[in-house]
Formats: structure tokens, sequence, C-alpha cells
């Protein structure tokens, strides 16, 4: 009797570890299929927040009129109220672009979905540079100073 009890508790532990087996792929299954959900739900939130961006600048008459103003005469020829108006529409944009810099860089954002903020990324830090206003930016500060200085730092080393 006591050797069938053995065998019947050494059958259960097989069976209990190949439970705990089963248990771990479906965990690791699960939890990758939750990870690719999570990156794809965080591309198409920051994607809504720069469509938003850009919605509200395409439809905003004195965003256009600021814009022309900046490309024929440079920031500077803008008055002091103009001025500000433009670095807050740029600093606006460049805070969609950082929330996808610190959602990568905890894993939320995939390298596919990054990809297409870096180079949006190294555009706009240009295009800042040549108007005057990243670090610069005139009476009015500049768009840099509304950036955290990890992303400011990632940004200088990454688009030089």
């Amino acid at each position: 009797m006591r050797e069938r009890l053995q065998e019947y508790a050494l059958i259960a532990e097989i069976v209990g570890g190949v439970a705990v087996i089963v248990t771990l792929i479906f965990l690791v299954i699960e939890t990758r299929e939750n990870t690719n959900a999570i990156h794809a739900q965080m591309y198409q939130t920051l994607m809504s927040e720069l469509n938003e961006r850009r919605e509200s600048v395409a439809s905003s008459p004195e965003t256009a009129e600021l814009r022309i103003l900046v490309a024929e005469g440079g920031f500077e020829s803008l008055e002091p109220v103009q001025q500000v108006q433009f670095i807050n529409s740029r600093a606006a944009l460049w805070g969609v672009y950082e929330s996808a810099y610190f959602a990568r860089e905890r894993g939320v954002l995939g390298d596919s979905e990054w990809s297409r903020f870096s180079s949006s990324i190294c555009g706009n830090y240009q295009y800042s540079n040549n108007m005057n206003i990243w670090a610069s930016g005139g009476r009015s500060g500049n768009v840099s100073q509304s950036l955290t200085s990890e992303f400011r730092t990632y940004i200088e080393h990454t688009c030089e």
C-alpha cells in the first residue's frame, strides 16, 4: 500500500510539474501579446496627439500667418506677442515628441513605431535651430527650455 501511495505521489508531482510548465508557457504568450497591444495603443495615442496638433495648426489662420511671417523674415521679425505664440506652438509639438521618447525609453513604444518619430524629431530640431528658436529664442525664450534635460540631450546628440 505504501509503495502504491509513493507511485501516486510521484505521478502527482510529474503532473504538477507539467501543469506549471504549461502555465508558464501560457503566461509568456499572453505577456507577449499584451506587450504588443500596449505598443500599438501607445503608438495610436501618440499619433492621435500629433494629428490633433497638426489639425489645430492647419485650421488656425493665426498659426498659418505666423509660419508665413517666420518663413519670410525669420523669428526675430515677429512682434513679441507673436514670438511667444510661435514658441508655444512649437513647444506643444515638442511635448508630443517628448512623450514618444519616454514611451520608447520605458519599453512602451517599439522600435518600428519610434523610427517615425525620430526622423520627425531631427527634422524639427534642424528647423528650430535654423529659425534660431531652439536655444536662443529671442525675447520670448526658447523651445528647448520646455523639454526635460534628458530629452534635450538626446536630441542634441542624435540630431547634430
